[in-house]
């Protein structure tokens, strides 16, 4: 039996496999409740991209798609997509979901929307951005947030930055553009610098 759970996407439907594999070595396949890359195999999977053998390499691994997304699957079998592989930061040699640092932050009653980005550090390899929107009545400040951030998550998770926005810029599909906020952020550290 299939199924609903909420947040997940659902089961696989038969013949279709799914594992999910150590994002540094995609042959490791990772425990159940552990975050990973969600690697895809069965007929209907993807074979290969047209005129471009780099890609398909990259992509497909002995018949299995590297889907590029992260995500774990529960017990029950129901699988969970938490992230983008592309969007994942690595600080430290540690990798550092955005949606984490941006859930722990969402939990402060006066924040309204935040969206995580990354930029490139000489000393830790990325440093994390957060960009915040809280309530325009509250008197919360930049560090408030970092120390509601230290509260609840290791050192390395914490963003280097935190910027109060009035609000996130969104894709036409109306979910949060994080290639603008990365320009944001680059631009910010240009003007900086």
């Amino acid at each position: 039996s299939f199924g609903r759970k909420a947040g997940s996407v659902g089961k696989p439907v038969p013949d279709v496999d799914i594992r999910i594999a150590d994002l540094n070595d995609w042959s490791r396949e990772l425990p159940t409740g552990e975050a990973g890359e969600v690697c895809v195999r069965g007929p209907h999977a993807l074979t290969g991209y047209r005129n471009r053998p780099d890609e398909t390499a990259a992509t497909i691994r002995d018949g299995w798609v590297l889907t590029g997304d992260i995500g774990f699957v529960d017990a029950e079998g129901f699988l969970t997509i938490t992230d983008r592989k592309k969007d994942v930061i690595l600080v430290k040699g540690f990798n550092v979901f955005p949606r984490e640092v941006e859930e722990v932050i969402h939990q402060h009653p006066d924040v309204r929307g935040v969206g995580v980005v990354s930029l490139p550090d000489a000393r830790s390899g990325e440093r994390i951005i957060a960009f915040v929107v809280v309530d325009p009545y509250a008197p919360t400040g930049v560090a408030e947030l970092v120390a509601h951030c230290k509260a609840r998550l290791v050192a390395y998770k914490v963003p280097a930055e935190i910027r109060l926005i009035e609000d996130l810029p969104l894709t036409p599909a109306r979910k949060l553009d994080r290639i603008a906020l990365r320009r944001q952020a680059a631009e910010a550290a240009e003007a900086a610098a």
